[in-house]
């Protein structure tokens, strides 16, 4: 058994939507056998599975549902009916998910979740991953779904922990996109913390106008991107930050840049690693440079600093070899941003070139400050 987070952390990106609809697509098309776990206290996608009273009918009948899942103890629940009631904690083997009309399974959530209190040092935060472990010993399911909270919870924490993968839904728009930057920095820091070794599956474009030519390009080029690795995507990249330059639309720019530099990040190929790290190393600079065009010189900084740290970091590596160069310098991407192949400090400085014409060269004095300091 698989087990998938569908994970943002911005809301109304049509995570939920897609959790239900995956699941729902795995059972009918492909004959899969799919767990749904709704580990969001907002209980969206419990919502959309089980009508209100047939939900209160579940909860009445003693119902299982995800705080049985985290619950190692006696809980209290407060009712303005009932009063004050206590819960007993149900073992593994009782936690029986429910059978929707859909034909997958729901481990649904409750709005009690978010009164429900893990406190750190307890081992709750692995509990989803031994009770989904339990469940694979079952062979009950081919693919586990747990839809995430949008925020960087502990709810968020449990599903990381119990992932092998994660995909992240987006919708196409700058505003989306720059929270995948905030969300890679959030998942590696849970990686170090509690030792999580799930990888990103990919992005899904979401609520997006399928009529608009922009979406229409985003599609064609993200999947060239997929099939073709980081080169492909690196291109991807150029041509949009090309547009978006022209028309000083700056913002934009910055929003596609953190989306390519998440994907880049989470490309897993067997060939050319040293290039991945050189083009992450080229496109944090054409970030930094958007930032510093849309008046953002703190973030510029950042980011400069970030791709000069990956650049040094690329030229140092024992495997920067002639054949590696000659690996970058084979690939189909326009000269201004292939470079030819060469250290990545060289490709950055010609990238930063060649964006600082037409404009003043600030960006370029910038990236000597850096050097210098660094």
């Amino acid at each position: 058994m698989k087990v998938i987070s569908f994970i943002n952390m911005k809301g109304g990106v049509g995570k939920t939507t897609l959790a239900v609809n995956m699941a729902d697509f795995l059972t009918k098309r492909h004959s899969k056998r799919v767990l749904l776990i709704d580990v969001d206290p907002q209980f969206n996608a419990t919502q959309c599975l089980l009508r209100g009273d047939d939900y209160v009918k579940y909860i009445k009948n003693n119902g299982t549902t995800i705080i049985d899942i985290f619950n190692y103890k006696k809980s209290a629940s407060v009712s303005v009916v009932d009063g004050v009631s206590e819960k007993e904690s149900v073992p593994y083997a009782n936690i029986h998910p429910y059978t929707t009309s859909r034909g997958f399974d729901l481990v649904p959530s409750q709005l009690d979740l978010f009164r429900f209190e893990m406190a750190p040092g307890q081992g709750t935060e692995n509990r989803l991953k031994n009770y989904l472990n339990y469940i694979k010993e079952t062979n009950e399911y081919d693919i586990c779904i747990i839809d995430c909270p949008p925020t960087p919870s502990v709810w968020m924490t449990s599903a990381l922990i119990a992932s092998d993968y994660y995909l992240i839904p987006s919708k196409p728009d700058p505003i989306s996109m720059t929270g995948l930057d905030l969300l890679e920095g959030i998942i590696k820091e849970r990686k170090e913390n509690y030792g999580c070794v799930c990888k990103c599956v990919g992005l899904v474009l979401t609520i997006a106008e399928k009529n608009t030519s922009v979406y229409k390009e985003a599609v064609a080029y993200l999947t060239k991107s997929l099939l073709r690795g980081s080169t492909s995507l690196l291109r991807v990249t150029e041509g949009f930050v090309d547009v978006f330059f022209q028309k000083k639309d700056y913002l934009s720019a910055i929003g596609i840049l953190h989306w390519a530099i998440t994907f880049m990040k989470g490309l897993q190929t067997s060939r050319g690693q040293s290039y991945i790290c050189k083009s992450t190393a080229l496109l944090l600079a054409i970030l930094g440079t958007a930032y510093e065009y849309a008046g953002d010189t703190a973030q510029a900084r950042k980011y400069l600093t970030d791709a000069y740290q990956a650049g040094m970091k690329f030229d140092a590596a024992p495997n920067y070899t002639s054949e590696n160069i000659r690996y970058c310098e084979g690939q189909p991407s326009r000269a201004a941003y292939d470079n030819g192949g060469g250290t990545a400090m060289e490709s950055i400085r010609r990238i930063l070139e060649e964006l600082a014409k037409g404009r003043d060269g600030r960006i370029l004095a910038l990236w000597e400050e850096i050097c210098n300091e660094t």
